[in-house]
């Protein structure tokens, strides 16, 4: 992208259209969903480890990002969790 008229030494400016594009393709890239404890389940997957599925929205696999929230939310430090789940997996037949 070329730098605009106006903008800060070195600071790259995004035209309206292209910001635009930008907002639509994150927007269909990223979702919150809000689910009652009752409608999620978890289950294994030999290919993806663990999915989480949400009644009538899907399943997904767990990321890096849950991870680190389900070791924050059960008071487990990040690597004592990491080396859970590295001798869980390592049982798994």
């Amino acid at each position: 992208m070329a730098e605009q008229k106006g903008s800060a030494k070195g600071v790259e400016t995004m035209d309206l259209v292209s910001l635009v594009e930008e907002l639509k393709r994150q927007k269909l890239n990223s979702f919150d969903i809000i689910a009652e404890d009752d409608d999620m389940a978890v289950f294994p997957n030999e290919d993806l480890g663990i999915l989480v599925g949400v009644c009538n929205h899907g399943m997904w696999p767990l990321t890096e990002w849950v991870h680190t929230q389900l070791a924050e939310k059960t008071g487990v430090s990040k690597k004592y969790y990491e080396r859970m789940c590295e001798v869980s997996s390592s049982n798994e037949v």
